[in-house]
């Protein structure tokens, strides 16, 4: 684009131009001649303008009429009357003078109201002050910031969801945070959790884990039962000793038949409480009998045995019989079972000289049942390769190799897994375990959980290793001295190495022709304003996991009137969740489906209580410390209900703050049409004089 001073010499040339013309006509009178010099005067100019195409730039500046958006608790814990606050009553006449001041200084406003999430309102009336779940995490991370100011009026507590703290990541304009509600300590005990395994066994001892909190009773005796159709079944009583304190109580269950047991969890009432409604829970537990039935067969004396065998016996889901070699073809618990009293075979070192009949028996247990094989010290390659040759894809054990101390490193191959399906953990802090190293053979049957690290140094050599054939899966543990890690490790290695043989134990099991599919609840007792979230796995007929299958999960109620189907969510390698909402208390029965196309991979089925506990009655404290961060950090302002008065006139001065908008905008003449028409209009008058004087 050219200089904008080029179009001063511009005009002047046209107007010479236009005046020289003209001048030397004396036969026209002066007012034509005065006439004919601004038409074309003015159309050369216009044209020169046009064609040189500049730019002008208009400014424009208005007053910005400041808009608000009240963000109002509508939970249940707002209508608790504590100290001085009124509940209700409170919170009404709170809402009324601030929208009446905000009414009064013009000030546009929208009003949403929030529990779990975020509901735009047109009136105070459709406040109900009784819902059963706060997510303010969720609902400030997704607030929609087309307001100048938020003003946020709740008592900050939380019953689920993320530390509300990290919302203000999300918050880009200030909060006024007014804190409603009361922060007087009252005396109030409250089950606060209920933790049970999915399922159990009968006859089985089945531990019902009680979280139970007081707030003052220290010198009271606080009596927590077990009740079945209100028929007590366990009880368990203390004296807490600390005015503020959190216990976790464990009861025992001994079930003695198949099916859902429903049970519930009581604290008898103490006098003074501040509420009771806290003091009980629902759950079920679905009652099986199919325990898995394990041979142990131990050849060598060393600690692994043990500490395997009494890992085994803890798990009442695992039937254990135990053989022990004690030389030529003897075994101290007496003879060998027969293949069909058991469903997996755990042999635990191998080495030579056990006698042409006990190899044979070994043999055919390998030929019908499942096998989990450990290695010990004095495991021989030649028996070893006796035994396992047949199978495709085993680890080659070379015991010329001297044994090394070795850490574990996960198999990303195997990520997802269901014997994978483990809490993260960093195995280089863990006890080291002894290996000799083997190879394994590729193979599309095998499988390698784990492997070795040497000095920091990445191996191939297999530690845990699977073959799974269409009918059997084997499983490999290619080191020993488990053992230390009981003895020297922390409390989150010992728990993670016993859920790692667990896994193993259940997965090799398994047919691989059978189910496929693992579904469950996230726990199987939930509050009534709990969203209730399942997790489910899918693998294929390998073993391997499925990522691309329909997961539908059946809902119905077994004393509430609920029915509903829910798909699944992927979230890659084989794994699934679903958010099926909020329920209505009471009992529940799931059943899920696994299919692929029109082939169905796999059923699950299972039970799940809602009941108890109300989460917004567990903690109606105000949190302040909350509230006085998400104000700050947004360069806004923090009050409690007892300064109102304040509150408001920090408000009004935010709000009083003169505020302009300017508006820039570009200007070029061909983009209008007034100018190409001008042009037109003075040719055609200067075309028409002319004509009228006879000009050439």
């Amino acid at each position: 684009m050219l200089s904008v001073w080029l179009l001063y010499p511009a005009f002047i040339i046209a107007l010479l131009i236009s005046v020289w013309t003209y001048i030397r006509y004396s036969s026209i009178t002066p007012g034509f001649r005065l006439l004919l010099i601004v038409a074309r005067g003015l159309s050369l100019t216009l044209i020169l303008l046009l064609l040189m195409n500049p730019q002008f730039e208009l400014r424009t500046q208005s007053l910005s009429q400041p808009e608000i958006t009240l963000l109002i608790d509508d939970s249940r814990s707002i209508s608790t009357q504590r100290g001085e606050w009124a509940g209700e009553v409170s919170m009404r006449s709170i809402l009324t003078e601030i929208t009446g001041q905000l009414d009064a200084w013009s000030v546009r406003q929208s009003i949403s109201s929030f529990s779990s999430d975020i509901t735009q309102i047109s009136s105070l009336d459709e406040l109900t002050f009784d819902q059963s779940e706060t997510r303010l995490y969720e609902v400030l991370s997704n607030f929609d910031n087309n307001s100048d100011l938020l003003v946020l009026i709740t008592d900050g507590v939380s019953t689920s969801g993320r530390d509300a703290l990290f919302a203000a990541d999300f918050l880009d304009i200030p909060v006024y945070a007014l804190a409603v509600g009361d922060t007087t300590q009252l005396e109030d005990i409250v089950l606060t959790d209920v933790s049970v395994p999915s399922v159990a066994y009968v006859n089985s001892q089945l531990p019902v884990r009680l979280t139970v909190r007081n707030e003052g009773f220290e010198s009271d005796t606080i009596s927590v039962q077990i009740l079945e159709d209100n028929r007590e079944i366990a009880e368990f009583s203390y004296v807490p000793g600390e005015n503020r304190s959190t216990r976790e109580v464990e009861l025992l269950v001994n079930p003695t038949q198949t099916g859902i047991l429903n049970l519930r969890a009581v604290i008898q009432p103490v006098s003074g409480e501040w509420s009771e409604e806290n003091n009980s829970r629902r759950f079920s537990i679905n009652i099986l009998d199919d325990q898995i039935r394990v041979a142990h067969v131990g050849f060598e004396l060393h600690p692994d045995v043990g500490f395997l065998r009494r890992l085994l016996a803890a798990n009442d889901a695992i039937e254990l019989t135990q053989r022990t070699w004690v030389g030529n073809q003897n075994f101290a618990e007496g003879t060998l079972p027969a293949a069909d009293s058991l469903d997996l075979l755990i042999i635990h070192g191998l080495p030579d000289g056990i006698g042409q009949a006990t190899m044979q028996w070994l043999e055919s247990i390998i030929n019908e049942k499942p096998v989990v094989f450990f290695l010990t010290p004095g495991t021989r390659e030649s028996s070893y390769s006796q035994l396992t040759s047949s199978l495709p894809g085993r680890p080659v054990l070379n015991r010329t190799n001297t044994t090394v101390p070795v850490q574990l490193r996960l198999s990303g191959e195997a990520s997802g897994h269901a014997v994978l399906d483990l809490a993260s953990l960093d195995l280089r802090g863990a006890p080291p375990l002894r290996s000799p190293l083997s190879d394994t053979r590729q193979n599309e049957t095998n499988l390698v959980f784990l492997y070795a690290d040497v000095r920091g140094e990445t191996t191939t050599s297999p530690v845990l290793q699977a073959v799974q054939l269409p009918n059997q899966r084997y499983s490999f543990f290619m080191a020993y001295n488990i053992h230390r890690w009981f003895l020297r490790g922390n409390a989150d290695q010992i728990d993670w190495l016993s859920q790692l043989l667990y896994n193993l134990i259940d997965w090799t099991a398994a047919d691989p022709s059978g189910q496929v599919l693992e579904l469950s609840p996230i726990k199987t007792d939930f509050s009534s304003s709990e969203t209730i979230e399942f997790r489910a796995s899918v693998t294929d007929a390998s073993g391997k996991p499925e990522s691309a299958a329909q997961v539908t999960v059946s809902i119905s109620g077994n004393d509430v009137d609920f029915n509903r189907i829910f798909t699944m969510n992927t979230t890659g390698s084989g794994r699934y969740e679903l958010d099926a909402g909020i329920m209505p208390e009471g009992s529940y029965t799931f059943q899920g489906t696994a299919q692929r196309g029109n082939q169905q991979l796999g059923e699950a089925a299972g039970v799940f209580q809602v009941g108890g506990t109300i989460a917004e009655l567990v903690d109606t404290r105000r949190n302040d410390p909350l509230l006085i961060y998400l104000s700050e950090v947004t360069d806004g302002h923090f009050s409690t209900h007892t300064e109102l008065s304040d509150f408001l006139d920090k408000l009004q001065g935010r709000l009083g703050e003169t505020s302009y908008i300017q508006e820039l905008q570009t200007v070029q003449l061909y983009q209008s049409v007034f100018w190409f028409l001008l042009i037109i209009v003075l040719l055609s008058t200067e075309w028409l004089l002319r004509k009228r004087f006879a000009l050439p």
